[in-house]
């Protein structure tokens, strides 16, 4: 089931081979093992990068696939003359992969484990001086200085390492989901400014919260540009700093790529511009 979600149903009932699949305990990687006895290993790190991205694989009915890239550029994978009578299946209930070999043995592979192990950590710090230090999941850190801001309100870190409190000069706390807002540079949210001093905020559910900043003291401004790509901040000396949303996004966006060499063997080329070679030259079957 692609992204968007539609289907394609590969048969592959009629090949005939002896193989084995199994997920190994690092939970990271599919180890195929031939009739030769020869392991071959599949990062599935690198198969997880591919659900952030808009890709396709169409059935074309002849034996052949065809994959379809980030940037259009379609591959043929020819798998007409391979055999094997093993099944590889979704689960109904959407978090197991059920592989079948030859022998009718049943092997179940749990996507949720298998997820988990590529989640990122990102973590906010405040030092205690009016700055906060920003580590994303590259181990990147970045310092937020808010140190010279004039206003008699007070934002800190919750002890929960995921929410920021805000207290105004009236002693009102208010609570922000950090969780919420980094699930912003995976989705597609929108904050209005409704130009009375509130905000709207929706959600990927298209649900909308309402931010009152119109009692807060202080003499800066923060405002979405009319173009809907900049953020427009004006200190209190008049200073005006734009924010390019579109560049903030893109640096979250990732590009793959997998080539047929037209020997045998495909060349995987990730985020990072690594590449990985993976040879079907001497393999007489085919799993999925």
């Amino acid at each position: 089931t692609d992204e968007d979600g539609g289907t394609t149903t590969i048969d592959i009932s009629n090949l005939e081979t002896l193989t084995f699949l199994a997920l190994n305990p690092d939970g990271r990687t599919l180890e195929y093992t031939d009739e030769d006895g020869v392991v071959t290993s599949i990062d599935l790190e690198t198969v997880i990068d591919t659900f952030e991205t808009l890709t396709t694989i169409v059935d074309n009915g002849n034996g052949t696939f065809t994959y379809t890239d980030e940037d259009n550029v379609t591959t043929t994978i020819d798998i007409s003359n391979l055999e094997t009578l093993t099944v590889l299946a979704l689960n109904v209930d959407g978090k197991t992969l059920e592989y079948t070999d030859e022998d009718g043995v049943l092997t179940s592979i749990d996507l949720e484990t298998v997820i988990d192990n590529f989640e990122t950590l990102t973590t906010i710090v405040d030092n205690g001086n009016g700055t906060f230090t920003y580590t994303d999941e590259d181990n990147v850190t970045t310092t937020i200085d808010i140190s010279n801001l004039e206003t008699l309100t007070v934002l800190a870190l919750n002890v929960d390492g995921k929410t920021l409190e805000y207290t105004d000069e009236d002693g009102v706390l208010t609570s922000i989901d950090l969780e919420t807002v980094i699930d912003t540079f995976e989705t597609l949210t929108t904050i209005v400014d409704n130009g009375n001093g509130t905000f709207t905020y929706t959600d990927e559910d298209n649900v909308t919260t309402t931010i009152d900043i119109s009692n807060l003291e202080t003499l800066t401004t923060l405002a979405l540009n009319v173009d809907g790509k900049t953020l427009e901040y004006t200190d209190e000396d008049g200073v005006l700093t734009s924010i390019d949303l579109e560049t903030v996004i893109d640096n979250f966006e990732t590009l793959t790529t997998i080539v047929d060499n037209g020997n045998g063997t495909f060349t995987y080329t990730d985020e990072d511009n690594v590449t990985t070679t993976i040879d079907i030259s001497n393999l007489e079957t085919l799993t999925v």
